[in-house]
């Protein structure tokens, strides 16, 4: 049992719990409960959910390359090449000493996986279902 009785619940929240615990006790599941009445009766805006979704993903996409791009002008190595900046960012720098060891080095990540989210992302403006953009939202990465 948790939260108490019912007469502790504000308004907002005793009209989700019932006293159906003994001494009226509210049951541990009030929060599945309201999740589960929210969804019955409230309303998604799927096209600016979606909107928002995309924007907010495109932004941090964006927020990588710019970041990667200044550490590539910043770092003043005159051997860099496109994906170095995204293999150091990676790279357990006490481990490897040279830029030839860090680029002979498997990450998780390299320059072709921004290609691929970018595009990840721009497929979400079609997706019409929310279960199936929720779904699709959470894939990326």
């Amino acid at each position: 049992m948790a939260y108490g009785s019912p007469s502790e619940l504000g308004p907002e929240l005793k009209k989700y719990a019932s006293a159906d615990g003994p001494l009226g006790l509210v049951r541990q599941d009030l929060p599945q409960r309201i999740a589960a009445q929210l969804r019955r009766e409230v309303g998604l805006d799927l096209p600016q959910v979606r909107s928002a979704l995309v924007q907010y993903l495109h932004a941090r996409l964006d927020e990588m390359r710019d970041g990667l791009a200044f550490i590539e002008d910043s770092l003043g190595v005159p051997h860099l090449v496109p994906g170095d900046a995204l293999r150091l960012v990676q790279a357990n720098l006490t481990a490897t000493t040279t830029l030839e060891q860090v680029r002979g080095l498997k990450y998780p990540y390299a320059k072709g996986d921004l290609e691929r989210w970018r595009s990840l992302v721009s497929a979400l403006e079609s997706i019409d279902d929310k279960h199936q953009l929720v779904h699709e939202y959470a894939s990326i990465g």
